[in-house]
């Protein structure tokens, strides 16, 4: 196994309780996946000041590419283990679906969108990195906090910079729901340049490319630990 995949899913193992999940049933036989992202081109930038009069919220597009980034990451931690199969979806057509709720039949909605769109067999499982169905805001975040100095152990200054997105795993063949990943941490923390609330276009682009690169590197952290979680990858 290559070495950054041994160091990402290290990693995974430390930080495996940030998350809700339920795992591939045991038994379940997969030796085919079809990969699938479907992560906005969108930014939610946050900064949170002294007082309310300082926040700023601002949602912006972007263009990182950031579906090729998580289906090359994802492709790379499994292609050793399962053959690695492609499936066409009109991701558009997942805005919404996912209301909510950890269970795997809330993501019903979604399988039958799928089922709608996707020849059944083409692969065991499909892996849906899905940022579409469920968040209304910007997927990539970054949020600095500027409130004031320390007070005694409590941090009032920082940023942190991530993703938001769910990893569900469909039957390929039924296309219910088997498995689901849920992770709203954690985020890179103190990472990236400091940044006072302007607008998006004020940003130098030395700023956004530093904050592009996180992004792309917390996706690749990130993925290593669900696919443990799943269970794809036994470490």
């Amino acid at each position: 196994m290559r070495p950054k995949i041994l160091i990402a899913l290290a990693a995974a193992l430390l930080l495996s309780a940030c998350a809700t999940s339920q795992q591939i049933p045991a038994g379940k036989p997969i030796r085919s996946v079809a990969v699938v992202s479907a992560i906005p081109e969108t930014l939610e930038l946050v900064y949170i000041g002294f007082t309310v009069f300082n926040n700023t919220d601002e949602v912006v597009q972007i263009d990182w590419n950031l579906d090729a980034v998580a289906e090359a990451a994802a492709t790379d931690l499994l292609n050793d283990r399962y053959e690695i199969r492609q499936v066409t979806i009109n991701k558009a057509s997942l805005r919404g679906l996912h209301r909510g709720g950890i269970s795997l039949s809330s993501f019903r909605p979604v399988a039958e969108e799928l089922q709608r769109q996707v020849q059944p067999g083409q692969a065991d499982a499909i892996l849906l990195i899905d940022g579409l169905s469920s968040y209304e805001k910007g997927n990539a975040l970054y949020k600095e906090f500027n409130m004031g100095p320390r007070v005694g152990s409590h941090l009032r200054e920082g940023r942190s910079i991530g993703v938001l997105y769910e990893v569900v795993v469909y039957d390929g063949s039924t296309f219910e729901p088997i498995a689901f990943s849920i992770d709203r941490m954690p985020f890179f923390e103190n990472a990236g340049p400091p940044w006072s609330g302007q607008p998006w276009e004020n940003v130098s682009d030395r700023d956004k490319r530093a904050m592009r690169k996180l992004v792309e590197k917390y996706i690749r952290g990130d993925l290593a630990q669900q696919m443990v979680r799943l269970g794809f990858i036994v470490p």
